[in-house]
């Protein structure tokens, strides 16, 4: 459900970006409709024709207009394309990887947070307390002077597991095959009316036929039933072929133009859009691991500054140097 909820919150943000999309009475509607069977609502609504896509079409990008459609075009989708599936099935290790680097952060940092109560408080009281008198004074995790300050160190840790800088890494993979599995399918569509106006042409193919037959003297044995002349019944098919020559037309208008947008307009855009989001999500995530970094290190620093450390290190140090000194006496 998370996972949805981000995608959708993405989804229209891209959207408020796209203002001929964000404007339009579809989405509008999609946007404040407050009824939960909005598909049922939509269903309902205008169908565009392709003669309206085509208005649109044109008006959104004027800048496209002499642009020329030749092989090379058609080329760099067809490539674009190639690479796109290529790296597709790709994108389902990066994101286990991460998922399992999130957990694996969360049970590192639950874990030292159990360690620094349990392991260490728990040992200092239980264990080495019996091993010295001075109770505190050999203390350093549950030292009751700096208690508090410890525990607010350790709060910070655990606040990562909350925001980790990898989930900001898993979030930017799964959107970006999400953005390439949309790409493909945008190619798909694409393809879709070109395989469309083969099909409405194919028709055309049989009516030409069909018209040539009658004339020839031939009659179909819908005609015979109803009682057609070879005049109605040419009439007739003539009409449907004027409608597919039509149809056609526009779907071939409508190909060439999502090849030319493709092309000139959105394949770069999809690049340089890449490249700005990889940036900014290893930005933020190399602050969010500073971040981390340093409310572990500020927690280890303080636990170095822990007067009985200090003192531990100066008998220690103490005792080198007079190892060092009865080392160099002469022997008796």
């Amino acid at each position: 459900m998370e996972d949805r909820r981000k995608a959708l919150e993405d989804f229209c943000e891209k959207l408020a970006g796209i203002l001929f999309l964000h404007y339009s009475e579809e989405y509008q509607l999609f946007l404040r409709s407050e009824r939960a069977d909005i598909d049922k609502v939509l269903q309902k609504y205008h169908v565009i024709s392709y003669e309206e896509i085509i208005v649109r079409y044109k008006k959104i990008f004027t800048h496209l207009a002499g642009k020329e459609l030749n092989n090379e075009t058609v080329l760099k989708i067809a490539s674009f394309r190639t690479f796109l599936k290529g790296i597709q099935e790709s994108f389902i290790p990066f994101k286990k990887a991460s998922r399992e680097a999130i957990e694996a952060r969360k049970a590192f940092y639950e874990g030292f947070a159990e360690f620094h109560q349990i392991a260490c408080e728990e040992y200092e009281k239980n264990i080495l307390s019996e091993y010295h008198d001075q109770k505190d004074g050999v203390f350093v995790f549950s030292n009751s002077k700096n208690t508090i300050r410890y525990q607010e160190k350790i709060g910070k840790i655990k606040e990562a597991t909350n925001n980790d800088s990898i989930e900001h890494l898993c979030e930017w993979i799964k959107s970006e095959k999400d953005e390439i599995d949309a790409f493909l399918e945008a190619i798909a569509q694409r393809d879709k009316y070109d395989a469309l106006k083969n099909k409405v042409q194919e028709k055309q193919s049989l009516l030409n036929v069909e018209i040539q037959n009658i004339i020839g003297g031939k009659s179909s044995i819908k005609s015979m039933i109803l009682g057609k002349s070879k005049e109605d019944e040419v009439a007739a098919l003539d009409k449907q072929l004027a409608e597919c020559s039509v149809e056609a037309e526009r779907l071939t208008i409508l190909h060439d133009m999502i090849t030319l947008i493709l092309a000139y307009n959105e394949i770069e855009k999809f690049k340089n859009g890449k490249k700005e989001k990889y940036y900014q999500i290893v930005k933020v995530t190399a602050n969010k691991e500073k971040e981390n970094l340093k409310n572990m290190i500020e927690y280890w620093n303080e636990i170095m500054n822990n007067e009985n450390v200090k003192t531990a290190d100066t008998i220690r140090i103490d005792k080198i140097e007079g190892e060092k000194t009865d080392h160099k006496s002469p022997k008796k």
